[in-house]
Formats: structure tokens, C-alpha cells, sequence
């Protein structure tokens, strides 16, 4: 299928106890187009597999909103409109 996510993996680290892959947001946006309506529903999907930590680099709302807009960069690349960052 053109158009559509058709493999995804997504893993946070440093932001809970240990790495972890974000396999429900993952699941979620397998054979989706990227659209804006996936850019509001995927971060708080990605957010929620994760039980974040506080530490002195950061508290445990810092890394649940880190999450959050990576999601939402690496989507809003795929439609074209995010910033390139390199």
C-alpha cells in the first residue's frame, strides 16, 4: 500500500526505569496515512505505555511531554510539515 505507515517501531529511552518499545502506538499507526488526526491521537497513545521517572536531568511530566513531541516531529514530518532538525 503506497501512502500508509507500513512498518513502525517506536522506543523511548531515559525516560523510564528501562528502554522500552511503544508497540500499541506502533500498532495504531501500522496501515494508517499520516494525517493530522493521527498527530492528536498517537502522542497520548505513545505517552501512556510509559510510566515516566524523575530524576536531577528531569522530572517525570518533562519526559511524558518529551515523548509526546517526538511523537508528534517524526508525524508531522512524514506529512511534510515538520522542521528538519539535523
Amino acid at each position: 500500500m503506497a501512502g500508509v505507515i507500513r512498518r513502525c517501531r517506536i522506543a523511548f529511552g531515559g525516560v523510564a526505569v528501562f528502554p522500552k518499545l511503544a508497540r500499541r502506538c506502533a500498532e495504531f499507526l501500522e496501515g494508517k496515512p499520516p494525517s493530522p488526526a493521527l498527530i492528536d491521537e498517537a502522542p497520548d497513545i505513545a505517552a501512556g505505555e510509559f510510566t515516566t521517572i524523575s530524576d536531577v536531568r528531569g522530572d517525570a511530566h518533562y519526559r511524558t511531554t518529551l515523548i509526546r513531541n517526538q511523537i508528534i516531529l517524526h508525524l508531522s514530518r512524514l506529512l511534510g510539515n515538520g522542521a528538519n532538525t539535523r
